[in-house]
């Protein structure tokens, strides 16, 4: 009914009604989102393929009055108008809507981007159309963002002749928006156009810089088996990225079972130490992968110290059939025997001696101070049976003793990855849980089965742990799947995501919101973005803003106990923030989205106070105009 109504009233013609129906369109996509997307679409086809017949009285819409504007901004009306021209394939009223000054560069809530609907139409001329008519100079801060999106259309659809055509203007992209790109293409598995993509980037300013995005492109493929993608490039980069970098990414592969990805790594590395290899084994012992066990085992030689690795991920993952297998290739028969499910009785099967081993009674024992540091010094060093020892001389000469120091301990293992080590320590004594030492999927396995709760915040910290992860999109996946939670806040409104908007890889920002069931509702997120540094602050803003974060609220005024804490210093908004930093182009772009500059701080300032007391001159002159 209401498809029906829309493409009536737009039909009709009729300027009054026009407001009316988008109305009707921002409430029936209220609804949509909770319905099949194919409703969604219908409503937007009825609305494309009358919009550009329909809506070009922009005389008479421009008489409207305010109280009839006030549905929808005129501006709003001209460029949801452009897009869906674009969208029927209306070439002759699209020129006039440019020719009448709309914006080449509109963003709209209901039909999405101009040149990201033109390229995904395939339309050369759509597309030669818009940037012929874009204004550059006023719109340079935006340019960037919407060229990439246009890419990744262009891609997405497989329009590569559009997508050399937007290439031509890589250099007003961001990198790290270009890059984030190519990295969605290889999650995508879009291999065509990553190709596409790699042989059009620019060259990296530093060799610091290109490893990091190898290391990415790595990573992402090996999360997601992209084998083939990584038997194109790796010998291609193989001599510009650190062996230890590979190796993170073959436990990329390990970590989500890919086989192939690992064998394809794996065959670009030497595998000569099991300690660099322990996520690998943990792993692949985890799920029971026989196949990638006995090649890590083969090229270790079938080292102990492998097989307890590997054992520690079977016991922490409950692969109780991979620890038959393993028990059986160290020479451990259980015919008659119930297979052991704690390390520690694994342990007494493969390294005997080190339980056995007791010092005379009459021998005066060490100082707690001098057997804590032997233990920790054993512990950093990964020597399993050094641990089991000495853990069972403490325990028999110093039983009543205050045992802090031992607790730091477990730091060390975890902190060195030693897994066979600390899967030993939690199992024997107080677990001591920090979260700044897990530095792998492989240790926060075994801190979770032995209560850590990623969802908590630690004492003392703003945030929920998620928010400690942030820097390691991968990392955050597999949190995610474990049980962690966006939306997580501890005593502050403070997220996860929060924590991310300041500073994590715009990969990692999408992820979190993805996964928020409040959306952009706490976290204080627009505000976290003012705090964001680095060439994609704009790109946070414009998906925050696209996603109905509120643009006018002060910093933390929403919730009382955080106001209490960050309420003593002066707070505002978004705008009042990026006015006080100075940063010009944000502050043009709240403006544009319609930001209140009246607004005052709890100390009774505006943004152009700010500003001016500041000496901000660009953003006094945005602020006065």
């Amino acid at each position: 009914m209401t498809q029906r109504l829309v493409h009536s009233k737009m039909l009709l013609g009729n300027t009054d009604e026009l407001v009316l129906c988008y109305a009707i369109k921002c409430t029936a996509d209220d609804l949509a989102s909770y319905a099949k997307s194919d409703l969604r679409s219908r409503y937007v086809q009825a609305l494309e393929t009358s919009a550009a017949r329909t809506m070009m009285y922009w005389k008479l819409l421009d008489c409207l009055t305010a109280e009839k504007q006030k549905c929808l901004p005129l501006a709003s009306i001209k460029d949801n108008a452009l897009v869906a021209a674009i969208g029927a394939d209306e070439d002759v009223e699209v020129r006039k809507l440019l020719e009448d000054r709309v914006n080449a560069a509109s963003s709209t809530p209901l039909f999405g981007e101009a040149l990201a609907t033109a390229t995904s139409s395939g339309s050369l001329t759509m597309v030669h159309l818009l940037l012929h008519y874009w204004d550059w100079e006023t719109h340079e801060h935006l340019a960037g963002l919407r060229l990439m999106n246009a890419v990744e259309a262009a891609a997405s659809a497989g329009h590569d002749r559009v997508l050399t055509e937007i290439l031509n203007h890589k250099n007003r992209i961001a990198r790290s928006t270009y890059d984030d790109a190519v990295i969605r293409m290889v999650r995508s598995n879009q291999a065509a156009s990553v190709g596409l993509l790699l042989n059009s980037r620019r060259a990296d300013l530093t060799p610091a810089a290109k490893e990091e995005f190898w290391l990415r492109f790595m990573r992402t493929a090996a999360e997601c088996g992209q084998w083939a993608l990584l038997q194109t490039y790796l010998p291609k980069i193989q001599l510009d990225i650190e062996e230890a970098l590979l190796v993170r990414a073959m436990n990329d592969a390990c970590l989500e079972n890919h086989e192939q990805a690992f064998h394809t790594i794996m065959s670009h590395l030497p595998v000569y130490d099991s300690t660099r290899y322990a996520d690998s084994l943990f792993w692949a012992a985890g799920f029971g992968n026989t196949e990638v066990m006995n090649s890590l085992l083969t090229s270790l030689q079938y080292d102990q110290r492998a097989l307890l690795l590997a054992l520690a991920g079977a016991v922490s993952t409950k692969a109780y059939e991979a620890v038959v297998y393993l028990l059986k290739v160290a020479g451990v028969s259980l015919i008659n025997e119930d297979v052991p499910t704690r390390f520690t009785d694994i342990a007494r099967l493969l390294l005997p001696k080190a339980f056995t081993h007791v010092v005379a009674q009459s021998a005066k024992p060490l100082s707690v101070s001098t057997q804590v540091e032997n233990l920790r010094a054993a512990t950093r060093a990964g020597r399993l049976a050094d641990v089991i020892t000495i853990l069972q001389h403490i325990k028999v000469h110093h039983p009543n003793d205050s045992l802090v120091g031992v607790s730091a301990a477990f730091s060390d293992a975890a902190k060195a990855n030693h897994l066979d080590v600390l899967l030993f320590l939690c199992e024997n004594w107080t677990p001591h849980l920090v979260t700044s030492c897990v530095k792998s999927p492989a240790v926060a396995q075994i801190f979770i089965n032995f209560g850590w709760d990623v969802c908590q915040t630690d004492q003392g910290s703003k945030y929920p742990r998620l928010g400690s992860f942030v820097y390691d999109e991968h990392f955050v996946r597999w949190l995610l799947r474990k049980g962690a939670s966006a939306d997580a806040r501890g005593e502050f409104d403070v997220t996860a995501v929060s924590v991310a908007i300041c500073r994590a890889p715009m990969s990692t920002i999408r992820l979190l919101l993805d996964h928020s069931s409040s959306g952009i509702q706490h976290g204080q997120l627009l505000h976290f973005a003012m705090q964001r540094s680095g060439e994609d602050s704009l790109e946070v803003v414009e998906l925050l803003l696209n996603l109905g974060c509120p643009i006018d609220s002060i910093w933390f005024r929403n919730d009382e106990r955080s106001w209490l804490e960050w309420g003593i210093g002066e707070a505002g908004t978004a705008l009042f923030n990026a006015a006080e930093q100075g940063r010009d182009d944000i502050v043009a772009y709240l403006l544009s989205r319609g930001a209140d500059a009246t607004i005052v701080s709890n100390k009774g300032r505006t943004a152009l106070d700010v500003a001016r007391s500041n000496q901000r001159f660009g953003s006094v002159r945005l602020l006065g105009a």
